[in-house]
């Protein structure tokens, strides 16, 4: 059986167009080395996910800062930029509001893609990794992002899309008793620590 994404990667070459996509992992985006990764966030998501959550980690809570003080809010319709600094080897961090989440649907999350792609223009970044909105929520499969990707044509040259690594690779197995060294199955080399 093909997969969803392994089909649209299909249609993309069909249409003379590859389809680029890395995993929500922040070394595979830093190693893609695109100029910014660019998100949607909810203003009432809390705790942050996805993309955001991977740089707020890194940056120590930058993020969670500018949504206590107001500087960002998620708004629909906000854009937010910020410089990444050292601690993130992707230089830039655009994010664009899609309001409460009781208010998503597709039309929000098309003018989201709209509004990144708008924004990564105006910017002339060669590059970006783009996370779709509403993917890291639950509330956007994979198959409704690339139907939205899709739709952006020649403007999606330059742009990986960041899609959740698959179940399959992130499933271990552990036969420990609490404080033991896990066996995994990727192997089972010992010395690897199980994470419940």
């Amino acid at each position: 059986m093909v997969d969803s994404r392994h089909r649209a990667s299909l249609e993309f070459a069909n249409a003379g167009r590859t389809l680029a996509t890395l995993p929500r992992d922040l070394r595979a985006l830093e190693g893609a080395g695109p100029v910014g990764l660019a998100a949607a966030i909810f203003s009432d998501e809390r705790p942050l996910l996805g993309v955001p959550s991977l740089v707020d980690f890194r940056l120590a809570g930058r993020l969670g800062q500018a949504l206590r003080t107001g500087a960002l809010t998620g708004a629909f319709g906000e854009r937010f930029l910020m410089p990444l600094g050292r601690r993130v080897a992707v230089p830039w961090l655009l994010l664009v509001g899609l309001g409460p989440r009781a208010s998503f649907h597709e039309d929000r999350a098309e003018a989201a893609f709209e509004s990144l792609f708008d924004a990564i223009d105006g910017l002339q970044w060669a590059t970006a990794a783009i996370e779709p909105p509403g993917l890291a929520a639950g509330l956007t499969t994979d198959d409704q992002a690339l139907s939205l990707f899709g739709r952006f044509g020649a403007r999606t040259d330059g742009i990986f899309l960041v899609l959740p690594p698959r179940a399959a690779t992130q499933e271990r197995t552990s036969t420990r008793a609490p404080g033991k060294v896990a066996a995994t199955n990727d192997g089972g080399k010992p010395g690897r620590r199980f994470r419940p």
